[in-house]
């Protein structure tokens, strides 16, 4: 055999040596990541680390057993076909999150923290009530004014979104609103508690004029937001002669105004009819109530 047939049959020999051990090599790489490919899946589904126990606070009683049973829901199945979405470390929390904020909308803010292996522990902060809206009209027949009870009132936030019914609240702790456009009114079922009184830019320029009216020295009962940006704002009728409010009449002046102009506007119209007409009636001893006052028209403020 010639030197150079030898170191042709070595190489081949060579060659084929290098390609079983690439292919051994590949071999015990493919175990071994199968391998610890299942290790991993028989670890994420280990009983120690499934949850199975949901803990939700921050919310009212009959919400509990709605939002734990979402939470469960949102726990099954696997991800890939493999992980379950049940393993505290790959728990899908961000649409728990999700799912919680559309189950309860006065949920502002949902935290989750787990305990252990097997719990998941649901934080909800609920929103912080701005106002009160109420969808029917308002009512000032009675006797007792300020104790005044509306049963179709719910809270807004800050934007003017309703979140939540509101219970029999009577005096000045909210600002309140009258929407009676809210609901239908050949229907009883309409739900509001997810939609806004009005517009946000709407809802927080009316919370300022409220405020600064509040401000100006006048008692306000609310307002009544109707179509075309007219308002109706309720205040309280002191007699301004000195007599009680109780033994003046009417106990509520309706004051008319709307957007046509700026709020600030027809404000600084109102506090100033509102001290002009105190001064002289009060020095004079005078009582005097009010049906309406209207700053519609400018510095021209027409009243009865």
């Amino acid at each position: 055999m010639s030197p150079r047939h030898q170191h042709h049959k070595q190489s081949t020999n060579f060659a084929k040596r290098r390609r079983a051990r690439v292919v051994l090599i590949c071999g015990l790489i493919v175990i071994c990541v199968f391998s610890v490919g299942f290790s991993v899946v028989l670890f994420m589904s280990l009983d120690a680390f499934s949850i199975d126990t949901v803990n939700i606070a921050g919310v009212d009683a009959g919400a509990v057993s709605t939002l734990k049973a979402a939470v469960l829901e949102s726990l099954q199945g696997k991800y890939f076909g493999l992980f379950p979405r049940s393993n505290t470390f790959i728990s899908p929390d961000e649409a728990i999150k999700g799912r919680i904020r559309a189950l309860e909308p006065s949920a502002d803010a949902v935290k989750i923290s787990h305990t252990g292996g097997t719990t998941i522990d649901v934080t909800v902060n609920e929103r912080d009530p701005s106002a009160i809206v109420c969808t029917d009209y308002p009512d000032f027949s009675g006797t007792d004014r300020e104790n005044k009870v509306d049963d179709s009132c719910y809270y807004a936030d800050l934007d003017g979104y309703i979140f939540k019914k509101a219970p029999s609240i009577t005096g000045y702790a909210y600002h309140r609103y009258y929407v009676p456009t809210l609901v239908d009114n050949e229907s009883s079922t309409t739900d509001v508690i997810g939609m806004y009184a009005t517009s946000t830019s709407e809802f927080t320029t009316l919370q300022k004029f409220y405020t600064n009216v509040t401000n100006g020295g006048i008692v306000v009962d609310a307002i009544l937001i109707k179509d075309n940006g007219e308002y109706e704002l309720y205040i309280e009728n002191v007699s301004l002669g000195g007599a009680s409010s109780a033994d003046s009449g009417n106990q509520v002046v309706v004051v008319y105004f709307n957007n046509a102009r700026n709020f600030n506007y027809e404000l600084a119209n109102l506090l100033s009819f509102w001290s002009t007409m105190k001064g002289p009636l009060r020095s004079k001893a005078t009582t005097t109530t009010f049906d309406y006052i209207d700053v519609r028209y400018g510095a021209n403020v027409f009243y009865k």
